[in-house]
């Protein structure tokens, strides 16, 4: 008789339509670094006084789902768990079945031009707003041969829109007459109040037809974190409603292989960081992670095992940022309680972009140490993020296709 292996245990997903429920369709196989997924019974032990010392009976009281998925950073796999995350809404940026992402702005035209005046591309066919092209969004554009090459895939952010022009932040542009074919992509996810749910299921391969499923599970928590010398990696903890071991999947049909994008490391798919909109050129850092919580709560009620739903508390963004020492600008917004942006991003060996956005920020801590004989001066900063009084929004996340 065979015991389980957890080398061939597969994770797979579905997003679900309605809370808790399974849509007809077939599962996606999530590549998951480590999948810890909880079917938690609470149980009250009976107070009954008898003669005999016996105890009378044990109760199941309520129950739960929870679970913690490890994951190392890839382009496609994990988008929709982000966007639960951040409680952007289920079908506005819905990937694909197998898990790529929904170009929101993909536009081709050999009518752009590029204006060092005011840092803008201009289309004289005004096709910018049709695009779907939005203030405040991340692109990525490709195409130019001439003076804007060297900007060709490198994230810029819009700064303004019209139909004939978009003026652009954190890439530098020089002027460039239309006529080559330039292609705009990019699709941009923010935090709001909508609940993107999941049911997971876990196939036990080395087993005969053993599954378990977890369902009406939502981001309750999600890290981020890149590292020197180690690959790009995180969790994401969920919670959720009801969970099972069955003989069966839940899924229909075949499951769906994800797309291969590469795994990305601290090392050679870190982009540009930038403080306050300003680039970190002879500032380095040994880390930068993300973290944020949905203060998620699961709801009991009487005449129900589990719980009836799951419901979104205030979110919380923080980011951790360790940095060899070399001014004192951080630590001085720290002691100064000074407000900044903060931006970095990932790109994999396929040139697909992710990009983190906080753009209203302050430091709750910040140290500056070297605790120990031949060590180096650290400085160790605590990064919340708050809502931005100009974009309205806590934290962006882009992903801008290859």
């Amino acid at each position: 008789m065979a015991n389980a292996q957890s080398n061939l245990s597969v994770t797979k997903y579905i997003v679900e339509v309605t809370p808790g429920t399974t849509p007809a369709a077939a599962l996606t196989i999530l590549p998951v670094k480590t999948s810890d997924m909880v079917a938690q019974v609470n149980t009250v032990t009976s107070q009954e006084i008898r003669s005999d010392r016996a105890t009378a009976d044990l109760v199941r009281a309520s129950a739960n789902s929870t679970g913690t998925i490890g994951y190392e950073l890839s382009y496609t796999d994990y988008a929709n768990f982000f966007e639960s995350a951040l409680g952007t809404a289920s079908t506005a940026h819905a990937g694909t079945a197998s898990g790529n992402r929904t170009v929101l702005v993909s536009m081709s035209a050999a009518t752009i031009s590029a204006a060092a005046a005011d840092n803008s591309l201009n289309d004289s066919a005004t096709g910018f707003v049709t695009a779907g092209i939005t203030a405040n969004s991340w692109i990525v554009f490709r195409g130019f041969t001439g003076g804007n090459i060297a900007n060709n895939n490198k994230p810029a952010k819009v700064v303004s829109v019209a139909a004939g022009k978009i003026v652009l932040s954190y890439i530098t542009l020089v002027d460039d007459a239309a006529g080559e074919t330039v292609t705009i992509k990019g699709q941009s996810i923010t935090n709001a109040a909508n609940k993107k749910t999941f049911s997971l299921e876990k196939a036990y391969t080395d087993l005969s037809n053993v599954f378990s499923y977890h369902k009406g599970m939502i981001v309750n928590t999600m890290t981020l974190n890149a590292a020197s010398g180690a690959i790009v990696e995180g969790s994401f903890g969920f919670m959720g409603r009801d969970s099972a071991y069955t003989g069966t999947t839940i899924g229909t049909g075949a499951d769906v292989t994800p797309a291969a994008t590469p795994i990305m490391s601290a090392t050679a798919n870190i982009g540009t960081i930038y403080i306050d909109g300003t680039a970190l050129t002879t500032t380095y850092l040994k880390s930068i992670n993300l973290s944020t919580t949905a203060n998620a709560r699961q709801l009991d009620a009487i005449g129900n095992l589990y719980p009836i739903d799951v419901n979104l508390g205030s979110l919380g963004v923080t980011a951790a940022i360790s940095a060899y020492f070399n001014d004192a600008t951080q630590i001085n917004r720290f002691l100064n309680g000074t407000s900044f942006s903060l931006v970095w991003s990932f790109q994999d060996s396929a040139t697909n972009w992710i990009v983190v956005d906080l753009p209203y920020c302050k430091y709750n801590t910040g140290t500056v140490s070297a605790s120990t004989l031949n060590a180096d001066t650290m400085s160790d900063l605590s990064v919340t993020a708050l809502l931005s009084p100009s974009e309205n929004v806590m934290i962006r996340m882009a992903f801008l296709p290859a």
